[in-house]
């Protein structure tokens, strides 16, 4: 569904991403893991749009979507759920699902895709009319991951969605992105939390300072001393 091939992204002189490839598979969980300023991220950004591609290709669906405008990647299937969530805070719930839905034309598909997320997230149905910035951070975490939904995604990128979470929510979050790709919808995910990560995904890519320096299933990736002792926090 997505190829990477010999992507580079700069910012100024300082190149924060230098030519990787990788690929992600339909219906699978793929995690990008790595410390911080590895350039997760900026590979995230350069995929959804965000930021612009100094070198290489990113295929969806065997298109090269490189240096698209976001909107134009948004129409062709693609969502990306931010880091740090940036939900419209002064907004209810239902209101920010409804800006997720911004380029669907059809009332009745918008109605389905909200029952679906309700279905998904049942406290945001109970909190449909209260403001989303009065929300906990993890139920401000399942908004921005029900937002990404209402665009009708085929493939979500998700950026740290572990970030700023107390840890007794993190198994919450990463059960409901489970659950949101046994529904069929493609993830690549970005995350700090290696641990957690690979625990759900199907592969991972290691990332550090730029380059991948390892590729793998998960399990593998969980077996990999180091790995293990550079991001899993084991020694032994």
């Amino acid at each position: 569904m997505l190829a990477i091939e010999n992507l580079c992204v700069s910012y100024g002189r300082i190149q924060a991403v230098k030519g990787i490839s990788f690929h992600v598979n339909q219906g699978e969980i793929v995690t990008l893991i790595g410390a911080n300023g590895a350039g997760k991220s900026s590979t995230l950004m350069a995929i959804a749009g965000l930021i612009r591609v100094q070198h290489g290709t990113i295929q969806l669906r065997q298109q090269n979507i490189a240096n698209q405008n976001m909107h134009q990647i948004a129409r062709q299937g693609m969502n990306l759920v931010p880091e740090g969530r940036r939900i419209f805070p002064d907004f209810t719930v239902k209101e920010n699902l409804q800006i997720g839905a911004y380029r669907l034309r059809n009332p009745q598909k918008i109605q389905t895709l909200q029952e679906n997320v309700y279905d998904l997230f049942p406290r945001l149905k109970e909190r449909e009319r209260q403001i989303a910035g009065t929300l906990s951070g993890g139920e401000q975490q399942m908004l921005a991951l029900a937002r990404g939904l209402m665009a009708d995604p085929q493939i979500l990128l998700l950026d740290e969605p572990s970030l700023g979470l107390a840890p007794i929510l993190l198994d919450t979050i990463f059960e409901h992105i489970l659950q949101i790709n046994r529904q069929g919808i493609t993830i690549l995910l970005v995350e700090q939390n290696a641990r957690l990560a690979l625990q759900i995904a199907h592969r991972g890519y290691v990332l550090e300072t730029g380059r991948l320096v390892f590729e793998g299933s998960a399990h593998d990736l969980q077996h990999n001393n180091m790995v293990r002792q550079a991001y899993l926090g084991i020694t032994r």
